[in-house]
């Protein structure tokens, strides 16, 4: 389920709007392309040295709706300017949308004097403003005046920084719906993973213990990645937020390795195949053990073995396809599907496909369609095994069959000979028989005076 992320930021002085405008009409706004940002390699500077008059050229303008600045140890420096202009309401919200972000301040102006908020997941869940999976920040906008905000933000994640503003009775409507899409995806997940299970206690198949446990780690993958590990599961543990969605992609990767290569038989029909893929374990478990003490690189480095791992995969599956493996051709169908959702990612990121809400939930569906497919694979492959069975078991029987009839009938013949024989046989006897009482004497009276006359010599 990882994917190298790639991210080409584009920006340039272009003829836009210098502010956010907000009125009545308005009640959610991306504004991505109203802000301008800086790249603070060291992370030193302070918000009186950026917001100094003079550092303002420094700033680039942003012409994408959500920015992305993918793996980097800089600080990221926004600043975007708002306009209420609502008269009769100031009630906005500011949603920074990617819920892995380790730092986040935000400053705004209140009687001259900058004010500090501070968010992200290096900080306990309970400070937080909104209970909410990502991060909510209440704009103080007074009515036609303009406001400048400024956010500095660091992370060990990809650098992705989608920002919006919503009226809060719209940000209510559209995370109701957030949340309902993904508890149903958890839903569908969960229901998978306990299906699974039950095959596999039912009939040992070891398949579907490897199937049930990528999916488990799948699932706590996206609870992660999402948010909701950290609003719901751990709100204290702030270490194991900042690394759990790492580890998980290790188990991901390692779980859907051993998956693979039980599903298509690599150990007896592509030993060679079976051992690069043992070796691409290794790797994995190595990272997720570096990744306990130093996460740097560790995530790009995750990324970089699980997709060169899967694309072999997929090279092995389409292999075993073509040399009559026909439990094969779903799996191939489903690892297609999670390889072409990492390309849409990767085409998302590069601005070569638009910022909707399909790019955005790619890894979910995309992930969703894997997993329906596999199972299906899973189904085919042991529904290609029972009637393998079946026609071994009839093959059998017909050779049973076959060999009772030959028997019978040699049994048959052998009878028949044996009858023969005998029948030949009391036909000798009873010419025997004649030639007896033809040859010896009848009258045993003549013979009364005969004597046998015995004699003896000694040597």
């Amino acid at each position: 389920m990882s994917v190298i992320v790639f991210s080409f930021p584009v920006f340039g002085n272009d003829n836009r709007d210098e502010f956010v405008r907000l009125d009545s009409k308005i009640q959610k706004v991306e504004i991505g392309k109203f802000v301008s940002f800086y790249e603070d390699p060291t992370g030193s500077l302070l918000i009186d040295d950026v917001s100094n008059p003079g550092f303002r050229n420094k700033f680039a303008n942003s012409i994408k709706e959500s920015l992305n600045f993918g793996f980097t140890e800089s600080a990221i420096w926004l600043r975007f300017e708002v306009r209420n202009e609502d008269q009769s309401s100031n009630d906005w919200l500011l949603e920074i949308g990617f819920p892995v972000l380790d730092q986040i301040e935000i400053f705004a102006k209140q009687n001259e004097v900058w004010i500090k908020k501070e968010y992200g997941d290096s900080i306990p869940f309970a400070s937080r403003d909104f209970y909410y999976r990502t991060f909510i920040y209440r704009l103080e906008t007074s009515s036609d005046r303009t406001e400048t905000i400024y956010l500095k933000v660091r992370s060990t994640s990809a650098m992705i920084i989608p920002l919006t503003i919503f009226k809060t009775a719209a940000f209510q409507r559209e995370s109701y719906l957030m949340e309902s899409y993904y508890f149903s995806i958890y839903g569908i997940l969960g229901v998978m993973i306990i299906y699974n299970a039950f095959v596999f206690f039912a009939f040992r198949g070891w398949s579907y213990l490897l199937y049930t446990l990528n999916t488990l780690f799948s699932l706590l993958a996206f609870v992660s990645l999402n948010g909701h590990g950290f609003q719901y599961l751990w709100p204290e543990m702030l270490w194991w937020q900042n690394r759990f969605p790492f580890f998980s992609g290790c188990l991901v990767g390692i779980s859907g390795i051993a998956f693979s290569s039980q599903f298509l038989g690599l150990r007896k029909s592509y030993p060679f195949a079976f051992r690069i893929l043992g070796g691409f374990q290794f790797l994995l478990a190595s990272l997720c053990i570096i990744g306990a003490f130093s996460i740097k690189n560790a995530i790009q480095n995750v990324n970089i073995v699980n997709s060169i791992a899967f694309i072999f995969v997929m090279i092995i599956a389409v292999r075993s396809f073509l040399d009559g493996n026909k439990s094969a051709r779903f799996f191939i169908l489903g690892w297609t599907v999670l390889i072409l959702g990492g390309v849409l990612i990767i085409f998302r990121f590069l601005g070569l496909l638009p910022d909707n809400f399909f790019t955005r939930h790619t890894l979910e569906i995309g992930s969703m369609i894997e997993l329906v497919l596999l199972s299906l694979a899973l189904v085919d492959k042991y529904k290609i095994i029972q009637d393998e069975n079946i026609r071994v078991h009839k093959e059998l029987f017909e050779t049973e069959r076959q060999v009772k009839e030959t028997l019978e009938i040699k049994v048959n013949e052998r009878t028949a000979e044996l009858n023969k024989s005998m029948q030949l046989i009391k036909e000798d006897l009873a010419i025997a028989k004649k030639i007896q009482i033809n040859t010896m004497p009848t009258n045993l009276k003549k013979m009364q005076d005969l004597e046998i006359a015995v004699g003896f010599m000694i040597i």
